[in-house]
């Protein structure tokens, strides 16, 4: 998806957040990943921006406290950022090896979470699911290393 300054400005004000340049590309940059990623990916698509990775990493952060950006906490210590509002409801898979995230649309666990308000009055309010394993184009590369 790709974002227009003026959309990112509305976005950004939407949520309480200042519209500084930076903020702006940032999460322009961001959108247009058309999928999560990480403070340094997001800096090095603005590589022809004067920035910091710590400026990045403080919009990032409060993006994700006003509720503009979704925090994903995948294997290893980076944190993944989305829009909130990115298309329907998915979840992620994680490529162990290549570190690709991918969305993932089936989600089953509506099933679960009616278990949990029938059998202990626990009412969900949310719910996130990453699935960690090797991705097809990487499968298929140790194949042909064999």
């Amino acid at each position: 998806m790709r974002l227009t300054s003026s959309q990112a400005t509305a976005l950004l004000r939407r949520h309480g957040l200042s519209s500084t340049r930076l903020a702006r590309q940032t999460v322009a940059s961001l959108a247009s990943m058309g999928g999560p990623a990480t403070a340094k990916m997001i800096h090095a698509s603005l590589r022809r921006v004067p920035c910091d990775l710590a400026t990045i990493h403080r919009i990032l952060s409060k993006g994700e406290r006003k509720g503009l950006l979704r925090a994903l906490h995948l294997k290893g210590k980076s944190r993944w950022y989305e829009l909130a509002a990115a298309g329907p409801h998915h979840h992620h898979l994680y490529c162990v090896r290549c570190r690709r995230v991918k969305r993932f649309l089936f989600c089953a666990i509506g099933r679960f979470e009616q278990a949990a308000l029938r059998e202990h009055g626990f009412e969900v309010e949310s719910h996130s699911v990453e699935l960690f394993g090797v991705c097809r184009a990487c499968r298929n590369l140790r194949r042909n290393d064999k």
